[in-house]
């Protein structure tokens, strides 16, 4: 949940910027990139939502990103 509210932060509500944010917050999720992975491995609950911070923070550039190239 608070990863896709980083996702989703900042940003102008629609389904599409939403969709959006959900696919690429489950991409760096499941792909893990760096720091992601490291984040995870701490001990307990905290591992978890910091992988899912880092995961939020990865979806939020790349939507930004994608938001930029098509307006």
């Amino acid at each position: 949940m608070v990863g896709m509210m980083a996702a989703l932060a900042l940003f102008k509500w629609s389904w599409p910027t939403a969709v959006a944010a959900f696919l690429a917050f489950r991409f760096f999720d499941i792909v893990k990139p760096f720091p992601a992975r490291q984040f995870e491995q701490r001990s307990g609950g905290l591992g978890v939502m910091l992988d899912d911070i880092v995961a939020a923070v990865y979806a939020w550039v790349a939507v930004r990103l994608a938001l930029l190239l098509v307006y």
